[in-house]
């Protein structure tokens, strides 16, 4: 026998590469940008997101399932002993395949597999272009056995646990089903196919196999005819199939389905409030006082450039570091920012506001650096699990910035908007938290958030951002358990974060600083659109490309300047003449030179800022 586990370093090595060197310790091994996947030195991982793990022989198998374990230790430097087993019990280093269950579609077509290991352990694989891929990717998925639930339509469903036991039952003469992935992950879009019918849930005798009955009830009801569970006289952990192995046959397993009682759809009573219960209400209790209620809907909105992002960072970094907000007191917490736009930006907005506000980088704030799709169960799911295994204090609020990458439906539709709030109630629910979902106005800057107005009805709060040169300003729209503050605005200061390792040019993000010096909103609206499409494209710019004045006689201090050629660029990217690249080129420099001329824009040589 060999004990491998002492090697799992280079084996997670071989197979993962180099691990985060900053989440990592002497001791343990993290891999991902969270830190995700842990490895233990002596000999186990744990993939927190997945919530799979084991020990070194685990590992392997866990991205190459057909792997030969010795000869993989092998071929990595690791000599082993060719008989099976392990010393401490926790890694073997023989797996086989021992079963392969095709998924097929109403069409008899296999759309994807599952293949049961042992020691038993599971992976799916899905084929592309002739090859086997892990994993099903964005394959829809199936109950299995289909094509027997669909040329059987007057049959009962019999709905177990793992693919093995639906084929003793279906053996028997049996209709049977049962989902990829397990107990607890029958996915809604299964569904359909149990409209109308006949149902009969049997579970594994253990929590899990109850956890499921709870699951799949909860889905199927109000969808299929009838519901029943059947629980067999097996032992603990024992399954359908362990009941047929120790005698049980179709006869008796009829018997017990006639004997099961039909499942009632429950009615839950709706809560009341007397009068005196009304009285004894606590008052409205604040994440952001005057802002944003706590365990709120909230929504940030505004037009592309205008700030929003640099105010939802404000907010969050406040939050996390359980400081004031702008003389607003906090209810701190974990802060969970989905950047579902990227990262890019937010490494030097994050470092300008802790150097801004004189803090250590130490604090919950946890960036996903991905978009995740709200009305999908399976990314609802994940982000779940994600919150919970890197959350190190109470959940205070998630951000999705922006709303339009958190959804892969229509955002004018009333239908889909109505999803994605029911899966941010979810999140709420669920951690007791507070969400910010950050979006974009309308084309015209006057109109409200974009897309449905359902929006603007399920948010406790909303929050409009407008920009006007180097000024931010913030109103509340809609506040529903107090009354509404007064608008707040404020300025923004580019301050140097870091330099480039040749020092040629210093790297600089913008910062907000509160003012009581309202700017002049109105002051944009006798120009041209042409115009106000290149004073935009200023303001962009600035927030982009923008660096701190380098004052002196012809510059003023404490301003933002900005190459004239990145002002060009953001402005040709706009629409500003209905004609080619030659007509927005003459629009741009016909209208810079107005804004120029009418001081909106001042410039010295080739550099830019605003009035």
């Amino acid at each position: 026998m060999t004990d491998i586990s002492n090697h799992i370093e280079a084996v997670a090595k071989a197979l993962l590469g180099e691990p985060n060197p900053k989440l990592s310790s002497k001791t343990e091994l993290r891999y991902g940008n969270n830190g995700s996947l842990s490895v233990d030195l002596k000999g186990t991982w744990f993939n927190h997101e997945t919530s799979e793990g084991g020990g070194v022989a685990d590992l392997i198998r866990k991205h190459n399932p057909l792997a030969n374990v010795p000869e993989f230790l092998e071929s990595i430097g690791i000599e082993v002993d060719k008989p099976n087993g392990h010393a401490n019990g926790h890694d073997t280093i023989k797996s086989s395949l021992v079963a392969t269950y095709p998924y097929a579609d109403e069409n008899g077509e296999v759309l994807y597999e599952v293949l049961r290991f042992e020691p038993k352990t599971f992976r799916q694989r899905r084929y592309v272009d002739g090859k086997a891929v892990w994993g099903l990717g964005d394959t829809q998925p199936l109950p299995y056995r289909l094509p027997d639930i669909l040329n059987n339509p007057t049959k009962p469903i019999l709905i177990v646990e793992g693919e093995k036991d639906a084929d003793t039952l279906a053996n028997l003469g049996f209709v049977a089903t049962c989902n990829s992935g397990g107990a607890g992950k029958f996915a809604d879009s299964l569904t359909q196919y149990f409209k109308g019918r006949d149902v009969i849930i049997i579970p594994d005798n253990d929590k899990a196999g109850d956890a499921h009955v709870r699951t799949v009830v909860a889905k199927l009801q109000g969808t299929a005819k009838r519901i029943k569970v059947v629980k067999l006289p097996v032992d603990d952990k024992g399954d359908v199939t362990d009941w047929v192995s120790t005698g049980g046959d179709k006869k008796g397993l009829t018997q017990l389905i006639k004997e099961a009682e039909e499942l009632r759809e429950r009615v839950t009573p709706l809560p009341t409030l007397s009068l005196d219960d009304i009285q004894r209400l606590p008052p409205v209790q604040w994440l952001v006082q005057d802002l944003i209620p706590k365990g709120s809907l909230a929504m940030l909105y505004g037009e592309p450039g205008c700030g929003k992002t640099f105010i939802a960072l404000d907010i969050a970094l406040s939050i996390a570091h359980k400081a004031m907000w702008h003389d607003h007191d906090v209810n701190g917490g974990q802060v969970i920012y989905v950047a579902g736009e990227g990262v890019g930006g937010l490494k030097k907005r994050i470092s300008a506001w802790h150097i801004h506000n004189e803090m250590e980088q130490q604090a919950p704030f946890i960036v996903i650096p991905t978009s995740v799709d709200l009305m999908a169960d399976e990314d609802c799911g994940n982000l779940a699990d994600t919150i919970r295994a890197v959350a190190t204090d109470d959940v205070a609020l998630v951000i999705f910035d922006t709303l339009a990458r958190s959804m892969t439906g229509d955002e004018n539709s009333s239908q889909d908007a109505s999803v994605v709030v029911k899966a941010m109630d979810t999140i709420r629910e669920t951690f007791g938290c507070g969400v910010l979902a950050v979006h974009h106005s309308g084309k015209d800057s006057t109109r409200k958030a974009r897309g449905s107005s359902a929006w603007l009805g399920a948010v406790d709060a909303s929050i409009k951002i407008e920009r006007l040169g180097e000024t931010v300003s913030m109103t509340v729209e809609k506040q529903k358990d107090a009354e509404m503050i007064d608008p707040m605005w404020f300025n923004t200061t580019s301050i140097e974060v870091e330099t480039d390792p040749l020092g040629l040019e210093a790297e600089t993000s913008l910062v907000l600083t509160k003012t009581s010096d309202a700017p002049a909103k109105d002051k944009a609206k006798g120009l041209r659109p042409a115009q106000r499409a290149v004073l935009e494209a200023l303001t962009e710019a600035l927030i982009r490309h923008g660096r701190p004045s380098p004052g002196g006689e012809n510059y003023p201090s404490n301003v933002t300047v900005v190459d004239e050629k990145h002002w060009k660029d953001v402005a040709m990217s706009k629409t500003i003449s209905e004609g080619g690249d030659d007509a927005k080129r003459k629009a741009f420099a016909r209208a810079a030179k107005e804004l120029l001329d009418k001081k909106y824009a001042h410039k010295w040589n080739n550099l830019v800022w605003t009035a």
